[in-house]
């Protein structure tokens, strides 16, 4: 089901291939199957006047052509209107690396002096959207490092250039240090110790917040499918079309209601009923020919599968290893496989071993049947 506008589902339908502005396949949204629904609607943005920018984008080139970026504003407005969640997750790193001190207490004449000083921050940030055959799509890490001592050394070298290493310089009434740059005095700004420690720790202070927003953007820009950079010709439109999809009233209500029949049965219902409906089991009930104690994951298939402490270390080390366990459930993954490892045991404590059957099932159930670890 694909809920749109009729001005809209027309724009979309008139768009010639390639269009800059069309985010989304309304051939593919068509054959979603019955238990996802589609919203496609427009995003408008201001048009920038081919020179400067604006609140929506931001000028990133400008030869041979001026070239935009959207902003962090309208990147959110897109976000939000394809359903792109996981961006509030993340990790973050202060960086620690070696430095020449004397760039920073402006001895010229001695060798290098390094010293370990906090430069920066690295930001890894993922998100994930529903794709149009109904699958979850998770975008690649977005790694940013944001390094401050490389954009203020690069201040203090081209001050240094302009004034000989602060040899070429006036001093005004006041005692600061002026020179001449584009026919223009000029006064010095990182002439000091303390002017360069300021403008460290002046440049630190959002460090960890700009390396964020990078990645998050980044993030965006990837699932959303939008382009590094874009042309005034290309923005003359003046709006994204872009879909959303969710799970459907039919999916909803049919869950709900399976859940309701087997809870009337006396089965142990999983955490995701539309496992149940659709391609997974339905719910689990214990055989008479099973000892109690033995923990049981029905297949498709009907078979059964016994697993061991070794077994289930092994399935959720993998799916750590090669990044496919969901963020919202990546801290059980760790803490439950931290247990087991410590626990030779652990198949003996009853109730942290079917939390640890629980956490594998609600991966597994997450992951496409192809990559599950046998």
């Amino acid at each position: 089901m694909i809920n749109c506008n009729k001005d809209v589902l027309k724009r979309i339908k008139s768009a010639k291939p390639g269009d800059p502005s069309v985010l989304v396949s309304l051939e593919a949204l068509e054959s979603l199957p019955e238990i996802y629904s589609a919203t496609i609607v427009s995003i408008p943005f201001s048009i920038p006047d081919g020179k400067n920018s604006n609140e929506d984008w931001s000028v990133v080139a400008t030869y041979p052509n001026v070239m935009y970026m959207p902003t962090v504003n309208l990147l959110s407005r897109i976000a939000d209107a394809r359903g792109v969640s996981g961006l509030d997750n993340g990790t973050q790193k202060q960086i620690i690396q070696l430095v020449d001190w004397n760039r920073i207490t402006l001895n010229y004449s001695a060798p290098p002096q390094l010293v370990n000083y906090p430069v920066g921050y690295e930001v890894v940030k993922q998100g994930s959207v529903l794709q149009e055959d109904g699958t979850e799509r998770i975008s690649d890490p977005a790694i940013i490092i944001y390094n401050v001592f490389e954009r203020c050394n690069e201040l203090w070298t081209k001050e240094e250039s302009a004034t000989d290493n602060y040899k070429n310089v006036t001093v005004s009434s006041n005692g600061t240090k002026l020179y001449t740059a584009y026919n223009k005095q000029q006064a010095c700004k990182y002439d000091s110790q303390a002017k360069r420690l300021a403008h460290l720790a002046s440049e630190m202070k959002f460090a960890e917040a700009k390396a964020s927003i990078k990645a998050r953007n980044l993030v965006i820009r990837t699932l959303c499918g939008l382009q590094t950079g874009y042309n005034i010709e290309q923005l003359k439109s003046g709006c994204f079309y872009i879909g959303k999809i969710l799970r459907s009233n039919f999916a909803i209500k049919s869950e709900h209601a399976a859940r309701l029949a087997g809870l009337s049965k006396g089965a142990v219902m999983a955490d995701n009923a539309s496992d149940e409906l659709y391609g997974y089991t339905g719910y689990t009930e214990i055989p008479e020919d099973v000892t109690p104690g033995e923990t049981l994951i029905e297949t498709p298939a009907e078979a059964v599968t016994i697993l061991d402490r070794d077994t289930v270390i092994r399935k959720i080390g993998k799916y750590l290893e090669f990044n496919l366990v969901p963020n919202d459930k990546k801290d059980s993954a760790v803490n439950m496989l931290a247990w087991l490892e410590s626990a030779p045991n652990a198949e003996e404590n009853q109730k942290f071993w079917n939390r640890a059957i629980d956490v594998l099932a609600e991966i597994e159930s997450n992951i496409d049947k192809a990559m599950i670890v046998k």
